[in-house]
């Protein structure tokens, strides 16, 4: 809990991180919770999380910032994976090759 004014005769109950979100900067005596938005390739449920979690197991993508779960490619797609290993979205399977789902 934190309050801004002086002589305070309560105080407010500081923010909690939604789903897609995570802990920039924890609420002190002064000041709210500073939430930030996970970016393409990570997500997070939420609450206390102080960083968001790269979508590294098979098949696992997120293509749209503040996600708040992973996404598994379909059939006949693979994850692309940016220069710093995250999955920011899908691309079809190379000629010659094939995927039957996530879990292949």
């Amino acid at each position: 809990k934190y309050s801004t004014a002086t002589k305070a005769v309560g105080c407010t109950l500081a923010t909690t991180c939604g789903a897609g979100t995570y802990t920039h900067s924890p609420s002190t005596s002064t000041s709210d919770t500073v939430c930030r938005t996970c970016v393409k390739g990570t997500f997070s449920v939420g609450g206390d999380q102080v960083n968001c979690t790269i979508c590294d197991n098979e098949g696992e993508y997120s293509d749209a910032d503040g996600a708040a779960a992973c996404k598994l490619a379909p059939a006949g797609y693979k994850p692309t994976v940016s220069l710093i290993g995250f999955r920011p979205g899908i691309e079809i399977c190379p000629k010659n090759t094939f995927s039957i789902g996530a879990a292949d």
